[in-house]
């Protein structure tokens, strides 16, 4: 393999980096139980689950400052200038695609990403404290019902797909890093130039 061709292995292996090393910690230290069960519950709390008094009291132990603001970064990003440049910046309205579309249609996702974003951040307020006391959007509510006015049910039932899209796809993330073993960088280097060479 040429040196360019290691170049660019080395860079799609590293490309993008999402979370910092602490944080890949914080993940082992918190959810790398065999099952997913500490993840299936914040899911299960993040869906509006009824939780078992010991379920309650098991989110309230493993939900430490930390690990709320790392799941708020997951799921409701804000743009940082002060991330490493190897970090992509992100939010949830970076997505939204406005070039040559319908104004009417790009009104409907920017309101959907609202709406989303309004959901997600009363449920991180309940985790913070500790109490269900703004359940001002109930998710069951977001499902299609007849009769809804027919804007409302289209961001209803948009804001409730892309919910579910994102924790199908972020809570497997998650249980796969907090799985992950914590390369030091000789290993990282050794591992790399071994993939390299095949």
């Amino acid at each position: 393999m040429s040196n360019e061709a290691i170049r660019q292995n080395q860079f799609l292996q590293n490309y993008p980096m999402k979370y910092e090393k602490s944080e890949v910690e914080l993940l082992n230290a918190t959810f790398s139980d065999e099952f997913g069960n500490n993840l299936k519950l914040v899911r299960k709390f993040l869906l509006q689950g009824e939780l078992s008094q010991a379920e309650q009291e098991n989110l309230n132990a493993i939900m430490s400052e930390n690990v709320i603001a790392l799941f708020k970064k997951v799921f409701i990003p804000e743009i940082d200038p002060d991330i490493p440049i190897q970090f992509h910046l992100n939010d949830p309205w970076v997505s939204v695609e406005i070039t040559d579309r319908n104004v009417d249609h790009v009104f409907i996702e920017l309101e959907t990403v609202q709406l989303a974003i309004d959901y997600l951040s009363q449920r991180f307020k309940c985790l913070i404290n500790k109490s269900e006391d703004d359940r001002d959007i109930k998710f069951s509510d977001l499902k299609f019902h007849k009769d809804k006015e027919p804007h409302k049910a289209i961001v209803d039932l948009a804001a409730r797909n892309m919910l579910i899209a994102r924790f199908n796809l972020q809570f497997n993330l998650l249980k796969g890093l907090a799985g992950d073993k914590i390369e030091t960088q000789k290993e990282r280097e050794a591992r790399l130039f071994k993939n390299s060479t095949k």
